[in-house]
């Protein structure tokens, strides 16, 4: 298992490769400390579970300021880090673009909460108005939470291909059809709160996808041997992938407090995932063994 160290270097010279490709010319003279290394503190930081950006600079100064040596402070590093959520972004594009996971023909689809803050105090911060951020219900806890809800795409590997986040109010199947707006000739496997008749012709007749959800979810319809132990494994996997991204890079435990804080941090965490993965792939691991590539 590499050391901190070594995992700090690969992330740094994978991002900076990746930053060349979109560098935007900037006036003014060049910053001491670039963007690629503060993307890669970034993604890091997310990799390694750390909750926040004090203690990432904290873990910087004390261990490895000699690989950032013109290390800026936290209001700084936290600035630009805002500013270049559109470079992350470029990133995971790239980095699933290596993966050849852009589009696949194979996906699953699930969705799941992203609490923001606890309930009680979200009654009363303004947020409350936001398009993308409300309550809503985790019926596994059995309780309320203020948030989000992220719905994912992953293809047969584990790798997150499409995201998209929407009020927790949103239901499932409404949320399906534009994901899948642009794609075509795909299989689709995903639960019950897919189901639908409409939804599933509607898909196949305009679109050639084919989405399958448990029999009991149509009504006179029965699943296949295959599609039932597609459904079976389809299931566990997008369900392990949701809970690393929880447990391990603390999905289910964002400190934003704004609708922007929520989308970047949201953003940086699938990008980190991604990447991990096509680490492990170069490095000859598993590739969701994105746990112990930073433990």
């Amino acid at each position: 298992m590499p050391n901190t160290q070594t995992i700090l270097t690969i992330i740094f010279c994978l991002v900076d490769d990746l930053v060349n490709r979109h560098a935007r010319s900037k006036p003014g003279a060049r910053a001491k400390f670039t963007d690629s290394e503060l993307i890669a503190l970034v993604l890091y930081k997310e990799l390694a579970g750390i909750e926040s950006e004090h203690q990432l600079l904290r873990l910087v100064k004390r261990d490895y300021l000699y690989l950032f040596p013109k290390l800026i402070g936290q209001s700084q590093f936290n600035r630009r880090a805002r500013s270049l959520c559109w470079l992350i972004e470029k990133i995971r594009q790239d980095i699933l673009d290596k993966l050849n996971a852009s589009w696949p023909e194979f996906v699953i689809i699930d969705s799941t909460p992203v609490p923001m803050k606890h309930v009680v105090r979200a009654a009363i911060t303004k947020s409350e108005k936001s398009e993308l951020i409300g309550f809503g219900r985790r019926y596994v806890h059995q309780e309320d939470y203020y948030g989000t809800k992220l719905h994912l795409l992953i293809n047969r590997y584990g790798v997150p291909t499409t995201a998209t986040v929407t009020r927790p109010s949103v239901f499932d199947s409404v949320v399906v059809s534009q994901m899948l707006e642009n794609r075509t000739n795909l299989i689709v496997l995903g639960d019950k709160a897919y189901s639908g008749k409409p939804l599933r012709e509607q898909l196949l007749r305009e679109q050639s996808i084919l989405l399958i959800a448990p029999a009991k979810a149509y009504p006179g319809h029965q699943n296949t041997p295959s599609e039932k132990y597609a459904l079976r494994k389809g299931r566990l996997l997008i369900e392990s992938v949701i809970n690393m991204l929880k447990s391990h890079l603390q999905l289910g435990k964002i400190l934003a407090k704004t609708e922007l804080g929520l989308m970047v941090r949201i953003q940086r965490k699938l990008t980190a995932f991604v990447m991990a993965i096509y680490i492990n792939q170069k490095l000859n691991r598993p590739g969701l063994a994105v746990k112990s590539l930073v433990a």
